[in-house]
């Protein structure tokens, strides 16, 4: 029992890790820029390049959900950002293992965009810097019209 308590501690050191969480989000941007630049008639060396970076974040995130799992298994499953995302990760993983088998194309790949709203919950206070960056751009402005 107490090996399990040092792995958990482990897990929620990584977790908690600020350059592992800054890998995640790399790995989300990523991620979702290869989804981004899929068009129709790629060359082949590109879908190679794709399907690479697709596989690494996709092993990544399936790190990140055992990692979790391990930490707290009840607050991963409970928890409906985590649900989504452990979903999403599931998908990834059939995408690339069980549906080229079934000669299948379902297109379940483009749910990763929304994997981008995990950024964005953790870049709040980005929001409101950007706000008041805004905001005091359009005071001068104003008080410039008001000038002339």
């Amino acid at each position: 029992m107490q090996v399990f308590v040092m792995i958990q501690g482990k897990c929620f050191e990584l977790l908690e890790n600020w350059k592992y969480q800054l890998l995640m989000t790399f790995c989300v941007v990523i991620n979702v820029g290869t989804l981004a630049s899929s068009h129709f008639g790629p060359s082949r060396g590109w879908l190679m390049v794709t399907w690479w970076i697709n596989f690494i974040c996709m092993l990544l995130f399936v790190i990140e959900m055992v990692v979790r799992i391990i930490l707290d298994w009840r607050k991963y499953v409970f928890n409906a950002d985590t649900q989504f995302d452990g979903l999403l990760t599931v998908l990834a993983v059939l995408e690339v293992f069980l549906f080229p088998r079934l000669n299948l194309e379902l297109g379940l790949g483009s749910l990763r965009m929304f994997r981008l709203i995990r950024i964005g919950n953790r870049f709040v206070y980005l929001a409101l810097c950007v706000y008041q960056v805004l905001y005091c751009m359009y005071v001068p402005l104003d008080t410039y019209r008001q000038q002339i």
